[in-house]
């Protein structure tokens, strides 16, 4: 999920988001062994930010499947993880 800081309405491509774009950054950080899901989401964020200058908010929410965890009997854990543009 996405804010935007636009004050008219969304009518063209060029007043949006390229999802084409943000997948490829999102796989490009998930080919990336990283130990923290909240690094993970940090990094996602701060380069979708730095990216798209339209977008005052950014919120990640990353699970992570069958987590080696002794004893666990869940199927996933995970987090949810917004920031904000700083001005």
């Amino acid at each position: 999920m996405a804010t935007y800081s636009v004050d008219k309405p969304i009518l063209q491509m060029e007043d949006t988001v390229n999802y084409a774009e943000i997948f490829s950054l999102v796989k490009a950080e998930m080919d990336m062994a990283t130990p923290l899901l909240e690094t993970l989401a940090q990094r996602i964020a701060t380069h979708i930010l730095a990216r798209f200058s339209l977008l005052e908010t950014v919120n990640i929410t990353i699970a992570k499947e069958s987590p080696p965890i002794p004893y666990f009997n869940g199927t996933s854990v995970g987090i949810e993880w917004e920031q904000k543009r700083v001005p």
